[in-house]
């Protein structure tokens, strides 16, 4: 097996068959731990395990935000039993782009490779019509200040004491980050903000699960409470609105948009 997926996924029904959808082709076993509280993400995900797409599903009911913990021991658990050559940590909000065949052959093995993110960024123009989000949101963000990255592990950097940092941003080695070294033969669009309901929800969610966290780290999460205090003010949010909390998603500079579509 050369790349298996690894994912901690909650609430994400208007993204998750096209997450499922885009890494079938190219990915040989998708590991998904759902937490999600309905059932709708839940159901899409079984129903696409009927259709013979490679998936392996568990179900999660954490009392806080436990993702690196949790993804740490499906990490160790896929790396012994399936002996991928390769394990990408993936949120749904993450698509891996770049010809990923060629790449696994060039990729070093010595060392984590750092795959960047691409932010896109929904306008007021795009068509709301069209429910897939990578057909609808077209522009991203030109620059990503600072630039953030998720690790790639191949299987050489597997030891007992590996483990995940908070948003798979880094692995550890006995709590100390690894070498890594960002490539530019892949990269991650990625597309956190989509609606207003969405992002209204996962942060409003995911900021109380975070903050009761024992081990959260002291900037952990901080731009999901950025955002949740912004809703907090009981305001109808625009279209226009939404633009701006996409633009400074984990970002404190807006950057200006490129037309640049996924599909």
């Amino acid at each position: 097996m050369r790349l298996a997926t690894v994912s901690y996924i909650g609430d994400e029904e208007d993204i998750i068959e096209t997450f499922v959808r885009h890494h079938a082709a190219c990915v040989d076993r998708m590991v998904i731990v759902c937490t999600a509280r309905e059932r709708k993400t839940p159901a899409i995900l079984e129903q696409l395990r009927k259709e013979g797409l490679p998936l392996e599903i568990s179900y999660h009911t954490p009392l806080f935000h436990d993702q690196a913990e949790v993804l740490t021991r499906v990490l160790h658990g896929i790396h012994t039993r399936l002996k991928p050559q390769w394990i990408l940590p993936l949120d749904a909000d993450e698509f891996l782009h770049g010809d990923a065949h060629a790449a696994f052959k060039l990729l070093p093995r010595d060392h984590v490779s750092l795959l960047p993110w691409r932010t896109y960024v929904p306008l007021p123009g795009d068509d709301r019509q069209e429910a897939n989000p990578l057909r609808r949101i077209r522009h991203r963000r030109e620059k990503e200040e600072p630039q953030l990255y998720k690790v790639l592990i191949p299987s050489t950097m597997m030891h007992e004491d590996s483990a995940l940092g908070a948003g798979s941003h880094e692995l550890l080695w006995s709590g100390v980050p690894c070498r890594g070294i960002p490539t530019t033969c892949l990269f991650l669009a990625h597309f956190p903000v989509r609606s207003l309901a969405q992002i209204k929800r996962k942060v409003e969610e995911g900021w109380k699960k975070i903050q009761a966290n024992p081990r959260r780290g002291e900037e952990e999460g901080y731009h999901w409470g950025t955002i949740a205090e912004y809703f907090s003010d009981g305001q109808e949010k625009s279209q226009e609105d939404l633009t701006e909390i996409a633009r400074s998603y984990s970002s404190p500079t807006l950057s200006s948009l490129v037309f640049d579509p996924v599909c």
